[in-house]
């Protein structure tokens, strides 16, 4: 087992190490920075004079060094714009990401493996239908209408909720919805092809004719079962919503991760698209590993090949 875990954090490290060069120099097509810091009355040599300042004006490699080196030891570099450290900007604005993503994520688990299984469990009947009709309408249903949708109806039309913001609760109604609302159809469906291929198999059927009850059938031997699938797809969304999601934040203004790429985008802070980059990847990988962690708890035939 720890050699498993050993391997799959080497595999981690490669991968960031990797991510990192891409981000790097794809950060570096976007123009040169030193333009941007200069003011408009600047001559080349006050610009000349920032590139020196920034290290800008070194080889491409000897400036990926630098910046890798320095990222070891949790320097990421200075912001362009707001002149702090981005690693400081990044985790600022994490917090505001972790709510919205944990709320988003507890949504799309609870209703969605919900649905799910009872679905499966009632298939072919109208509970079935209106679960696959909820996942349907989940997967096609762009977010940004939803998002707007619920703008128009319960601020405009009832006032119940604020429009846009960040506070209290009532802030984070809206946006954790409609941030949740592809992820629980997601949800739905995983949830509902597995119960349903493993309430088909013969041990289920051999617990039924020895006359086992059927809530210990669908909660400890079948539910058990489906949750690879599950747990992976789980994992995935998650990662997904710790790294932000752009409209959502966009439409919502609220401060997170998502956003401040965003503003570092528009204003060509290349220092801060890097850390949300290469931290984003970062969170998808680490949940990666930790979900295949997660595997061998749950299937004991999975322990049991990593350990051989």
């Amino acid at each position: 087992m720890w050699r498993y875990i050993i391997m799959r954090l080497i595999q981690a490290v490669v991968c960031l190490i990797g991510i990192s060069m891409i981000v790097f120099f794809l950060a570096r097509l976007s123009g040169d920075p030193a333009l941007l810091l200069a003011s408009p009355d600047a001559t080349a040599k006050d610009i000349q004079g920032l590139r020196v300042q920034w290290g800008l004006d070194k080889p491409l490699h000897v400036q990926y060094w630098n910046f890798l080196s320095h990222a070891v030891q949790g320097d990421l570099g200075k912001s362009i714009r707001w002149g702090k450290p981005t690693l400081e900007l990044w985790l600022s604005r994490f917090p505001n990401t972790l709510l919205l993503g944990g709320a988003a994520f507890l949504f799309s688990i609870i209703v969605g493996i919900s649905i799910g299984v009872i679905t499966a469990i009632r298939a072919n009947t109208w509970i079935d239908t209106f679960g696959k009709t909820f996942a349907f309408m989940g997967v096609s249903l762009p977010v940004f209408w939803i998002a707007l949708l619920l703008m128009l109806f319960f601020s405009v039309k009832l006032g119940w909720l604020p429009t846009a913001g960040m506070g209290t609760w009532k802030h984070l109604v809206m946006p954790a919805f409609a941030l949740g609302w592809y992820f629980t159809a997601s949800q739905v469906r995983i949830s509902r092809s597995a119960m349903l291929d493993v309430l088909d198999s013969e041990y289920i059927k051999l617990a039924r004719i020895k006359g086992v009850p059927r809530y210990l059938i669908y909660t400890r031997h079948a539910l058990r079962n489906a949750l690879i699938p599950i747990v992976t797809l789980g994992g995935l969304n998650l990662a997904w919503l710790l790294n932000g999601t752009v409209i959502i934040e966009t439409i919502f203004n609220w401060k997170g991760i998502g956003w401040l790429a965003v503003e570092a985008i528009y204003t060509r802070d290349y220092t801060v698209v890097q850390t949300c980059a290469l931290l984003g990847s970062a969170l998808f990988i680490f949940t990666n590993l930790f979900v295949d962690i997660l595997y061998a708890y749950i299937d004991p035939r999975l322990r049991h090949e990593q350990s051989s």
